[in-house]
């Protein structure tokens, strides 16, 4: 099995924690332990919250690997309206104390990526350039698949080296911490590899093709990197 490298803590939050934990000590010398105990207790919630496990990608080229942790709550048949082809789309729900980090479900080549900007959801080549403008909720709607993604924040298409296409897309609500995606276009990506940062409530999206083999069903909960959601069938 492969297994990717993490502090333990995302990066994210390390300033969150390193701030909470000097506050901590410096009323600790101060003050003394029992001034200081709400700060200490503040530091290991943080600790919690930001935390990034390592996890074990399952030895299974075809696999498709939930990014997230959560639960799956919808399986629908649709035309997906980032590739306009048919996909089998899986949502999983991202709770709110779920582990934050996002994984690459597949391994291959970032074909495109989309970001939402000024109430629009357009395709771009570097999302870092994209995060200068005021990301926006987007209000696209494709019509012809009947799919809703109001609140799309980013949305990512794969291509495996088979010429198999999957898309992951993030909807969050959350409008002060905002997810974060660190891969461009072209990349090339790993299977389970960290590719972004989605914070609290999410819904993540992942389509696959309609001739892959589920390995979920509605209510199941799912583990970020390490759990298999489908198997393309080759």
């Amino acid at each position: 099995m492969l297994t990717y490298r993490t502090h333990l803590i995302a990066r994210e939050g390390w300033r969150f924690v390193a701030i909470m934990a000097l506050l901590g000590l410096v009323l600790h010398i101060s003050l003394g332990f029992i001034i200081a105990i709400p700060f200490w207790i503040a530091t290991l919630l943080l600790c919690v919250l930001f935390r990034d496990p390592r996890r074990q990608v399952p030895p299974k080229p075809l696999a498709i690997i939930s990014p997230v942790d959560g639960r799956v709550f919808a399986i629908d048949t649709l035309q997906d309206p980032y590739t306009q082809q048919q996909v089998l789309q899986i949502q999983i729900n991202k709770g709110i104390f779920d582990v934050m980090t996002a994984r690459s479900p597949m391994e291959g080549k970032i074909n495109k990526q989309w970001f939402a900007i000024a109430n629009t959801i357009e395709a771009v080549n570097n999302i870092n350039e994209a995060k200068l403008q005021e990301p926006a909720t987007c209000q696209v709607e494709s019509m012809a698949s009947g799919m809703d993604t109001t609140q799309c924040r980013f949305a990512q298409w794969i291509q495996s080296d088979e010429q198999d296409n999957i898309v992951m897309a993030v909807k969050s609500a959350t409008h002060f911490f905002k997810p974060r995606c660190y891969s461009h276009s072209g990349d090339r990506i790993g299977q389970g590899q960290r590719c972004g940062f989605i914070p609290f409530h999410a819904v993540v999206l992942v389509s696959v093709p309609v001739s892959s083999r589920l390995e979920v069903n509605i209510g199941d909960l799912v583990r970020g990197g390490s759990d298999t959601l489908a198997t393309l069938m080759h």
